[in-house]
């Protein structure tokens, strides 16, 4: 006798059972929380009351995408909105430090781990990613390292593994709900950052925990002056990435993801602004980049080409006239006015040239620490140094105060190599290998969808980035390439199901980001 179910209560199982096998790792997760905020001070108990209210919350709800949805946002609102400095994110014990999003991020990891619908290959993934961590935090507490100093190593990668598969299978549960909030947390993180910036650096506001210092404006080789308050938030990266990305939508593929215009000008204009007053060069050539790469895919329409090529026209000849407006307006409240375009000019763009590169503070120390690091892996070369370890000893001309810098290495291929040594390092080209040849195969089929080609563009610019930061593997950074690392993996992975189906292997369609697929989520 065969039994039927309804689609209704095969749901409302597959539901139960999803959220039964959860219990166990919220219980542990939050006696652990429970147990931490005892040991610290009063001032930070309200994290473990936070973080249980967050936990009653994804208990209580009623299926597992939202529950994946929580726990992504609040990852998300706590790595990248700037928050008030009154509001703790730490609890502080033992001489170190638990993260309020490290916890987030690895319950996110264990409640996809335990999901009936999380593939096996992305649980063996997770698995894999795993057992390198462990192995090279106990290679770097061999060398000498703190458990708190190798943490602390581990923290960027934990959150670029959290962000790729929450992304990934949070789009698998629900493609157009995952789209849309996707959207909205780009569009709050965005304004809400330019917002917390311009107070900052036009009104002398201190309530929030965000880097402010002068930039160092280049007048000629032989001339830096220190000028400008800088202002450098954890998000401001993503800032760019996502006016970087909305421009390239919509010059290339006359798309927006936001419907309202007042919107879509609001959340780019904030995220060029927050880089703007950043000074930062990197960001400047992340954002040239992202545009450069995605209008250098190959369009059927010469349309989009020349909406392209009009858009870049305008925005270089907004540019050009700033620049020489500098220079023509010499009264006092014109400067003023003026003072950030004078200082993105001295500090960026003059900033690139070879010359002020040559005797640039920050690069010439960027090498001697790469001289250094590459003198330790030469006797240090099968499982490097270890998370936490330190590489180096005290140098002359040291940038950093106390023992940071001892651990840190700005060149971010060089940072995987010391760290890991030859051993991990094979296994990221590994890992790289395998997502490009995704990406040929993809294209062979002339099926690698829009937002595919966006994050593709996304990643090769941060690539570029990683030589003089470690761009992918910090702390709030490694969230934003986990989140494009997903989003660009769930679009290969839908493309070669795509490809399968079209050849009678498997049943069902696809699930790739076609244009009319996101149109549903807006």
């Amino acid at each position: 006798m065969t039994v039927i179910r309804s689609a209704k209560g095969t749901d409302r199982a597959e539901r139960w059972t999803q959220e039964k096998t959860l219990l166990p790792a919220i219980l542990i997760v939050l006696t652990m929380s429970v147990g931490l905020g005892a040991a610290a001070t009063v001032s930070t108990m309200v994290l473990p009351a936070v973080f249980g209210l967050a936990v009653i919350i994804i208990l209580a709800t009623s299926d597992s995408y939202t529950a994946l949805g929580v726990i992504a946002s609040a990852l998300v609102l706590l790595l990248l909105a700037p928050l008030p400095s009154v509001v703790p994110t730490a609890i502080y014990f033992a001489g170190g430090s638990l993260y309020f999003a490290d916890l987030i991020s690895m319950l996110g990891i264990v409640f996809v781990c335990m999901l009936h619908s999380t593939s096996s290959k992305l649980k063996g993934c997770i698995y894999v990613s795993g057992l390198m961590a462990v192995l090279f935090v106990l290679v770097g507490i061999v060398n000498g390292a703190t458990p708190g100093a190798a943490f602390a190593d581990v923290r960027g990668p934990l959150r670029l593994l959290a962000g790729t598969v929450i992304t990934y299978q949070l789009i698998s549960l629900n493609r157009t709900k995952a789209i849309r909030l996707l959207v909205w947390l780009s569009t709050f993180i965005t304004i809400w950052t330019a917002a917390v910036v311009a107070s900052i650096a036009f009104l002398g506001v201190s309530a929030f925990n965000i880097r402010t210092s002068n930039a160092a404006v280049y007048t000629t080789s032989k001339s830096i002056i220190y000028d400008t308050a800088r202002v450098t938030p954890d998000s401001g990266l993503t800032c760019v990435v996502i006016a970087g990305c909305l421009l390239s939508l919509r010059l290339v593929w006359s798309y927006t993801p936001i419907k309202q215009p007042i919107m879509w000008w609001g959340v780019v204009g904030s995220g060029i602004f927050v880089g703007l007053v950043s000074y930062t060069r990197g960001h400047f050539l992340v954002l040239l980049l992202i545009v450069v790469l995605t209008a250098a895919v190959p369009q059927s329409r010469m349309r989009n080409f020349v909406r392209m090529a009009t858009g870049a026209t305008i925005l270089a000849l907004f540019f050009l006239l700033s620049y020489q407006l500098v220079d023509a307006v010499s009264t006092q409240y014109g400067e003023n006015l003026l003072r950030p375009f004078s200082a993105f000019r001295g500090k960026v763009l003059d900033g690139l040239l070879v010359e002020n590169v040559q005797v640039d503070t920050s690069a010439l120390w960027r090498v001697r620490e790469s001289g250094l690091a590459l003198e330790y892996f030469s006797n240090n070369w099968l499982l490097g140094s270890g998370f936490g370890a330190r590489y180096r000893t005290f140098a002359r001309g040291e940038i950093f105060e106390g023992v940071r810098g001892l651990t840190y290495i700005h060149n971010g291929y060089l940072w995987i190599l010391i760290k890991t040594g030859i051993i991990g390092s094979i296994g990221v080209v590994l890992a790289c290998a395998m997502g490009i040849r995704a990406v040929f195969r993809a294209s062979r089929l002339h099926n690698l969808s829009f937002v595919a080609l966006v994050g593709l563009a996304v990643l090769a610019a941060l690539a570029t980035q990683m030589i003089t930061s470690p761009t992918m593997i910090e702390n709030a950074n490694s969230l934003l390439v986990g989140i494009v690392v997903g989003v660009v993996g769930y679009s290969l992975r839908s493309t070669a199901d795509s490809s399968r189906d079209q050849r009678g292997l498997t049943y069902g369609r696809g699930q790739g980001f076609s244009r009319s697929q996101v149109e549903e989520s807006r």
